[in-house]
């Protein structure tokens, strides 16, 4: 039995996997994932379970092509989303299919070619100040921008962002679910004056105790982690204090767990290993 992790690089998080994966005794490796550009000269390097750590293949459809080889191929990836959808990525696309076809709560979420599309938005009322600008795909809360003014709004690489009505929260809410259970939920606080509430931005992360608000953002995030059929993900809410509703914000299929991890002290990597372990025995069942 053996475990292939794709990276880029020797990441705090797969140090942690490799940890886990060495406690368990599973034969594990990590491959750069810009060596799939040639997958025929690494096949075999590449065990029949792979662990997705990273997705930097740089166009989307070489990415999903590769993606769905491995899994055509009879390996198990995680996740298979990776492959199977090439929006996945997108908070728009996120938003509209949470909206549409999920039913759950959502952010009215905007994306504009110009300026002059959003100034027309603006003139019609679709949209008003204070609004979020941020990028369709990002990582972290870099580039998240508060937009108060028609000034403040950043014209470069416009197409690549979308724009969200500013939602006054105390912090918003990532719930961590692997093969289907919810390992747990923290809430993060963005530091004094801040518009983020990431814990790379300065924010603080915290764990959630009441079982009201975890079975409130269980029954959300079960919801979502079902639509896209996922094994594992971190999916984000946060809660509108003017209507006092949990709205979602987005999925994360790559998800990071070194705050989550310091804040309930639950061993993220041990868990995954044991799913991953569970996913290679499933298969070689199904080989026999």
């Amino acid at each position: 039995m053996k475990l292939t992790i794709l990276s880029t690089k020797n990441t705090w998080h797969v140090k942690d996997l490799l940890r886990a994966a060495k406690k368990k005794k599973l034969e594990t490796n990590v491959l750069d994932i810009k060596h799939l550009w040639n997958l025929d000269s690494v096949k075999d390097q590449i065990a029949d379970t792979v662990l997705v750590r990273s997705l930097s293949l740089s166009a989307v459809r070489s990415r999903r092509a590769v993606f769905f080889k491995l899994i055509k191929e009879g390996r198990n990836v995680i996740n298979p989303i990776h492959a199977e959808e090439p929006f996945i990525h997108s908070k728009v696309f996120q938003q509209w299919v949470a909206k549409e076809y999920i039913k759950c709560p959502t952010i009215p979420t905007y994306d504009f070619n110009n300026i002059t599309e959003v100034k027309n938005a603006l003139k019609k009322g679709n949209i008003e100040f204070p609004l979020i600008q941020k990028p369709d795909v990002g990582i972290r809360g870099i580039g998240v921008e508060l937009i108060k003014e028609l000034g403040d709004i950043k014209e470069d690489g416009l197409k690549k962002t979308l724009f969200q009505p500013f939602i006054e929260n105390s912090g918003d809410y990532r719930i961590w679910v692997l093969d289907r259970e919810v390992l747990g939920v923290t809430q993060r606080i963005g530091k004094k004056g801040s518009h983020v509430n990431n814990v790379s931005q300065g924010g603080r992360m915290v764990k959630v105790d009441d079982q009201n608000v975890i079975e409130g953002l269980s029954n959300i995030s079960l919801k979502v982690f079902d639509y896209f059929d996922l094994k594992m993900c971190g999916i984000d809410v946060i809660f509108d204090k003017n209507d006092q509703t949990f709205k979602f914000l987005e999925v994360n299929s790559v998800p990071g767990w070194k705050g989550f991890q310091n804040a309930t002290k639950i061993d993220v990597a041990g868990k995954i290993i044991d799913f991953c372990i569970k996913k290679a025995k499933e298969g070689n069942n199904q080989n026999k």
